[in-house]
């Protein structure tokens, strides 16, 4: 038997079982279920509003979805009736989830909210939305005893409850009622395991630090990794064990004052029940985190097709780490495929995406809404409601995506307004190519006035940090004059640079400045460099050009048939000036 160890007093109550008959492993096609309840405001004005309930078990979802839970979640803010934290909707849930547990089957069921519990009463209840906080109304609770009797009853062999119910001031109570505690709950059967967030005449604390409650969040974290033990993997006793020692800790240092909050768990069970199965180890979770930096600091490549060919011997580690549900790996692995074939992979990227999504990982969002735009039909409708949920979740290139859907009209009604104010958003978190499309609204005047003065201060900032674009529409606005005062040494110097970079279309101006001594000393053989490069690229100005100081030999030998070479491929662009040369030197075109 093993007891005593966890609450809090938002009622948190851990309960587990593994079958009275002490199975020896769990059969290989169990399934795993969660029911996740959260309430922050209730309907009766006796109960206060809570903060952080509703993200205690939202975000433990999101950890419960990877693990290959099937979850429930009900929490006030939703649109589905049907998922709203009633007391009938919640018994409801659970009913629906145990009629489809089988043997070997998990469950876990999570309650953060408020809890009751009467003087002279035997039974702890949790509130609902809908509860009436009084001793004669205990039907419009939840009873922590009939939870305890309809999982001993299942076919289910773990069987998981979590409820932290007690985070009101148990002296304020005045001992007509108080929050559910380890010591005056009821006990549960054998085969379920229960932890509770707090112990006799303690409060559960919620932190605005952590944005949880201080016990949901080590549990959160616990299931995510940190509690795992030597097997990798997250059991009922080492997540209890994590919790405890860290509930103890922080309330300590987090409330102060002599706060304590000591987590106690009662449970009697043959087998120890597995939680969160397989993890990655320590050394694998930190290769990964490496990756996945390596991965965001690539994101100015449209493809990011060099990052996957210099870690292709990565791909199966990341292919590891996706079936143990990581949403990092499942992003790395969905974005792999996309860039070898997106056609063939698609179905198989955009499942991956769609696992990292119930994760709530922006970065999955948004490479969903760009395999979108992938299909043949161009779904861009689809693509814009990725790209929104990214962007509303903070992610820069979503903001950034979700602007240029507004810009264009893609899957949206076209607003430059909002556009901008969604491009500037994603310019907030140095996000270089939306800094310089920032400047382009302000350069064309679109969604604003006209500013080519600003303008060119948002080119310098996404120019000073290496985006290409940024630099050719800085060095032109220096070359020209518009918004900044004209700089020819200046803009020649972020010519050259993106000359070096095969940025072909400034090496003709390059080359006619280099001709002329403007901003920079005369030079017709550096010309000729510039030159040679940009007509191989086919742009005809410069293979006349080139023509020109072949046949004229400036900076290089003369060479009148490689002249003639060179003016007809610009007349055979349409190039007037070669057209001119080739009859005055009397050759056909």
């Amino acid at each position: 038997m093993i007891s005593t160890i966890l609450r809090r007093s938002l009622f948190a109550v851990l309960f587990l079982s593994a079958t009275h008959f002490g199975l020896a492993e769990e059969p290989a096609a169990t399934q795993r279920f969660a029911l996740l309840v959260g309430v922050n405001e209730y309907e009766h004005n006796k109960l206060n509003q809570l903060r952080f309930a509703e993200n205690d078990v939202s975000s433990l979802a999101a950890v419960l979805k990877a693990a290959k839970y099937q979850v429930t979640l009900l929490v006030t803010k939703t649109a589905n009736g049907e998922l709203k934290p009633s007391k009938y909707n919640i018994e409801k849930q659970l009913r629906q989830i145990l009629q489809k547990c089988r043997k070997g089957d998990s469950v876990i069921v999570a309650f953060s909210g408020h809890g009751l519990q009467f003087e002279g009463e035997p039974d702890a209840y949790f509130c609902p939305v809908d509860a009436r906080p009084f001793k004669t109304n205990t039907d419009s609770l939840v009873s922590i005893g009939k939870i305890y009797s309809d999982l001993d009853k299942s076919f289910a062999a773990t069987k998981v409850l979590l409820v932290d119910a007690c985070r009101d001031d148990p002296a304020a109570s005045r001992g007509v009622s108080r929050g559910v505690t380890s010591a005056s709950s009821p006990l549960p059967p054998q085969g379920v395991a229960a932890l509770f967030s707090c112990g006799a005449g303690e409060q559960a604390f919620e932190s605005p630090k952590l944005k949880h409650g201080v016990f949901f969040y080590h549990v959160i974290e616990g299931m995510k990794g940190s509690a795992a033990d030597s097997d990798h993997e997250v059991t009922f006793a080492s997540l209890a064990s994590y919790v405890s020692r860290r509930v103890r800790r922080d309330v300590s240092e987090i409330v102060g004052d002599g706060a304590k909050q000591s987590p106690n768990l009662k449970a009697d069970y043959n087998v120890e029940p597995v939680l969160v199965p397989v993890m990655l180890s320590r050394a694998d979770e930190v290769q990964l985190g490496e990756d996945w930096n390596e991965y965001h600091r690539n994101a100015l490549s449209a493809s990011q097709v060099n990052f996957f060919k210099v870690n292709a011997e990565r791909i199966d580690a990341w292919r590891r780490a996706a079936d143990v549900g990581d949403a990092r790996a499942q992003v790395l692995v969905g974005s792999y495929l996309m860039s070898q074939n997106p056609t063939q992979n698609r179905a198989e990227a955009h499942a991956l995406f769609h696992q990292a999504v119930d994760q709530d990982e922006p970065e999955a969002m948004f490479r969903l809404g760009c395999s979108c735009g992938l299909k043949l039909e161009r779904d861009r409708v689809e693509g814009a409601k990725w790209f929104r949920r990214a962007a509303e979740l903070g992610s820069a290139r979503g903001q950034y995506q979700l602007g240029l859907c507004f810009k264009y009209g893609n899957g949206v009604k076209k607003n430059e307004k909002e556009a901008l104010e969604w491009i500037r958003k994603s310019a907030a978190q140095d996000y270089v190519v939306a800094i310089c499309v920032v400047g382009d609204f302000l350069a064309e005047g679109r969604g604003t006035p006209k500013d080519e003065a600003e303008a060119a201060k948002w080119y310098r900032k996404s120019a000073e940090a290496g985006f290409e674009n940024a630099q050719y529409h800085l060095a032109k606005m220096l070359d020209e004059g518009r918004g900044v005062a004209k700089d020819h040494t200046e803009a020649v110097k972020w010519y050259r640079i993106l000359a070096k970079r095969n940025y072909v279309w400034v090496n003709f101006r390059l080359a006619l400045m280099l001709v002329d001594g403007i901003g920079v000393e005369k030079d017709d053989a550096e010309a000729v460099k510039w030159l040679r490069r940009a007509a191989q690229f086919g742009i005809a100005d410069s293979q006349r050009f080139l023509g020109y100081m072949l046949e004229s030999g400036r900076g290089v030998q003369k060479d009148l048939n490689e002249a003639i070479t060179w003016y007809r491929r610009a007349a055979a662009q349409g190039h007037e000036l070669a057209k001119s040369d080739l009859v005055r030197l009397g050759v056909k075109q």
